[in-house]
């Protein structure tokens, strides 16, 4: 329901929705949410995302023990809003 607001309303929900999404995860390193961004779209697969970042397994595995640090909850409670409000923070930085 949340995602179906972000299209209808006004111009202050995205930032409500990143806020309360992403939590400190909004302003972290860039490096850290492009890497949640290919964990999820790698169904969660530490492995995969590993080789599609071409950075070592354990790499990852501190960069998602860092970015559950900064969740307000685990991403894999919903990985699509956290996937999208992480696109509209990319969104914003491109503007």
């Amino acid at each position: 329901m949340e995602l179906i607001s972000l299209l209808t309303s006004d111009v202050a929900e995205p930032q409500l929705f990143i806020a309360d999404t992403l939590g400190a995860l909004a302003s972290a390193d860039r490096v850290l949410r492009h890497t949640v961004r290919v964990f999820i779209a790698e169904q969660f697969n530490t492995s995969k995302a590993s080789e599609k970042l071409f950075t070592h397994r354990n790499t990852i595995d501190r960069r998602l023990a860092r970015v559950d640090e900064l969740l307000p909850r685990p991403s894999a409670e919903n990985p699509i809003a956290v996937d999208t409000a992480l696109a509209l923070v990319e969104l914003q930085e491109d503007d």
